[in-house]
């Protein structure tokens, strides 16, 4: 390839940001800060690769992170997921089935759900730890779920 803007347009860049936005959420805000700050003061005035970047939030962290970049950063595709629930009234009882639909690999996310009561709108979250293509989860809520 000899004209290098190809490889430079929006998609780059989004993906660059929501990429940025789930190693924060993985590591949190304090870990994922001193790492920029350490990433940036390292290479301030030097050349850097991805594998840089990686070693400084992985020292900086404490966590391996080598799956994270390579599901993300360097394989094709992103999760399709797709559920399906019922609630058990007598139960008290949610059952939530979670599908990854894309073809190729796994990927293994922390898929955040949020409920909510079909008669006062007040709502419970949970976050669920996806890391196959199919997963059962049930959920004890003393309400049933809807709008």
């Amino acid at each position: 390839m000899t004209d290098y803007n190809q490889l430079l347009n929006p998609n780059s860049y989004q993906k660059g940001r929501w990429v940025l936005h789930m190693l924060r959420h993985r590591l949190g805000d304090d870990d994922f800060w001193q790492g920029i700050r350490t990433y940036y003061d390292r290479y301030k005035i030097d050349n850097a690769l991805t594998a840089d970047f990686r070693e400084v939030m992985e020292d900086v962290s404490g966590q391996d992170l080598e799956q994270f970049f390579q599901q993300w950063l360097f394989t094709a595709g992103h999760p399709r997921v797709q559920t399906e629930w019922s609630y058990d009234e007598s139960e008290k009882v949610l059952n939530l089935e979670v599908r990854q639909t894309q073809t190729g690999m796994t990927f293994h996310f922390p898929l955040e759900i949020e409920l909510r009561d079909s008669q006062n709108g007040n709502a419970r979250r949970w976050t669920l730890d996806i890391s196959q293509k199919w997963h059962r989860f049930s959920f004890p809520l003393d309400f049933e779920p809807g709008g």
